[in-house]
């Protein structure tokens, strides 16, 4: 596995256990705030993050740096470093040691090195005290940025994408257009309402953040693998979901109708009032039976039972859950037969849904047999 995989394989893994912070949290306080951005804001991450720096110790200075350096040591522009990276490097000519984040909120000079022409074309949009809306910011380094952060005091910071011209410039510039922006996915459990037993809207709960699991395990394999990204960053959205954010450069450069059909590829079911779409034909397509195999033990543990949600412990849920079959007398007929059955006795919720595959392998046409997963 490569970083970003490991990254992803650990957050998911992560959120397993993890309780998500109560939709009430703690009282804002601009002090605390100024604590943040004075302090503890990755200003140096980030920039190389919105400015596109791909390796993990690249720095790219600004056009002046690169210039003075190409002057006094005759070296390509592209070879320039800083006077901090020099006195890190040793004798030998070895790459500088990279410094720590606590190390980089403290140093002027390194923020200031820390830059790119993408940093400077890239739009920051913030939100002020009183919801005051300052869009078409942008900066040069990432002392630039922690300056401003530091003057003007965001709320909220939203990412744009990457204009032909600085958005500082837009007043001058003969044409002001976007070049490229990443493809960006937000997985917000409020989406979730519909089959969410536990919470609705913005309450989350341990029990429905296995939904938010699910869905990364699921997207991420099939953006990495049926379209080849490499570059995914999944983060928490601060609230009650997760952004997944795709900067491979085909990515950026997407159009909206390219972007519309990526979307479309992977969506499998639009509600629970009919037959999921993509789901009425055999066999599955190798990325929905990937899917299955990565959902199914989530579906047993966190979804079907009343522990989890429920949708094969209730009458009332297990009704609507066999709407969802392809036939749906079939699944009247189901729903008859465990509404009975269960005045005398428990079916456990495991053996229903086993009974349903058992009855999906029966009624699945004898050339695709083989198969291994169940639809």
């Amino acid at each position: 596995l490569n970083l970003s995989e490991k990254l992803t394989s650990l957050m998911a893994a992560a959120m397993e256990g993890v309780e998500p912070p109560p939709a009430d949290g703690p009282a804002f306080s601009p002090e605390l705030l100024n604590l943040y951005y004075e302090r503890l804001f990755p200003y140096r991450e980030m920039c190389q993050w919105l400015g596109l720096v791909t390796t993990p110790h690249e720095v790219m200075t600004t056009t002046s740096t690169k210039a003075a350096a190409a002057s006094n040591n005759n070296a390509p522009a592209s070879k320039a470093t800083t006077d901090a990276d020099k006195e890190n490097a040793g004798s030998s000519g070895t790459p500088p040691r990279p410094r720590s984040i606590g190390d980089a909120a403290q140093d002027a000079e390194a923020l200031a090195a820390i830059s790119s022409p993408y940093l400077l074309r890239r739009e920051l949009t913030f939100t002020l005290k009183d919801d005051i809306y300052c869009r078409y910011q942008s900066f040069s380094s990432a002392k630039e940025l922690k300056e401003a952060m530091l003057k003007k005091q965001p709320h909220k910071i939203d990412i744009g994408a990457v204009y032909n011209v600085s958005p500082r410039d837009k007043s001058t510039a003969s044409v002001f257009r976007p070049d490229e922006r990443e493809l960006v996915f937000d997985i917000d459990l409020s989406d979730y309402d519909d089959v969410r037993t536990c919470c609705q809207g913005a309450t989350v709960c341990s029990r429905c953040w296995k939904f938010v699991v699910a869905a990364v395990r699921v997207l991420d394999a099939c953006l990495r693998e049926d379209f080849g990204f490499q570059h995914i960053l999944w983060v928490y959205s601060g609230r009650r979901g997760v952004h997944c954010w795709v900067a491979d450069s085909v990515a950026r450069g997407l159009t909206n109708e390219a972007r519309s059909a990526v979307v479309s590829y992977c969506t499998v079911i639009r509600s629970l009032e009919g037959p999921p779409h993509n789901l009425d034909k055999w066999p599955l397509h190798p990325s929905l039976d990937r899917a299955f195999k990565v959902l199914e033990p989530i579906f047993e543990r966190h979804i079907i039972t009343d522990e989890g949600q429920g949708h094969l412990a209730r009458p009332e849920l297990w009704a609507k859950f066999l709407k969802t079959l392809p036939d749906d007398r079939v699944g009247s007929k189901i729903a008859a037969h465990w509404d009975k059955a269960s005045q005398t006795k428990t079916i456990p919720a495991r053996d229903k849904w086993t009974a349903l595959k058992s009855l999906s392998n029966a009624k699945r046409p004898k050339s695709s047999s083989s198969s291994s997963s169940s639809s």
